[in-house]
């Protein structure tokens, strides 16, 4: 996974979090054991909590949602973080949801998330090995990159990229942002 600041699949939170737990050997190293666990637990206790998931996919719901089962067999429904699909009874929506099934249905992935809510509901960042697939959704053009959650202008470039090029849903003449149709 590359974590230089201009990936666009890898937020800074995400550089953070990940940076900090290859650091965490060395913080351990680094306490003095006349200093005991203290300044660590204080350290830890004010960080944000995070819930990283590897599992297989099990099944795609939409263009913005999948099933996943980890190794201890819990299943967990990931909402895809930045991205907002075309629900399925909308024009591409179908179309949304086959083309995230070909990328990683029946695959092992990672998925990255701030937490993990009640009944294992994660919104995340899934990763295919270095690919970033919430990132490919919106460059491919099968999903609006969600204007609630800023995921740096990377995202809105994709976006753009793909509007202008008519890939996937941008080859409609007008598509329905999915905000728009839950409303009608």
């Amino acid at each position: 996974m590359n974590l230089s600041s201009d990936s666009p699949g890898v937020n800074q939170s995400e550089r953070i979090r990940l940076l900090a737990l290859i650091g965490c050997s060395a913080i351990w190293r680094a306490l003095d054991a006349r200093q005991g666990i203290f300044p660590l637990v204080l350290l830890l206790s004010s960080a944000p909590t995070f819930a990283d998931i590897a599992g297989k996919v099990l099944a795609v719901e939409d263009g913005d949602t999948v099933q996943i089962v980890d190794a201890d067999s819990v299943v967990y429904t990931v909402q895809l973080r930045c991205v907002d699909a075309p629900e399925l009874g909308q024009e591409a929506g179908s179309a949304s949801a086959g083309y995230l099934a070909r990328l990683i249905a029946e695959k092992t992935v990672a998925v990255t998330s701030d937490a993990v809510g009640e009944n294992a509901q994660v919104t995340g960042t899934i990763m295919l090995r270095a690919a970033d697939i919430n990132f490919r959704m919106i460059r491919a053009g099968h999903a609006w990159h969600d204007p609630k959650q800023r995921c740096g202008p990377a995202w809105d470039t994709a976006q753009r990229r793909a509007q202008e090029s008519g890939r996937g849903l941008w080859s409609q003449p007008a598509p329905v942002p999915p905000w728009d149709y839950r409303e009608l």
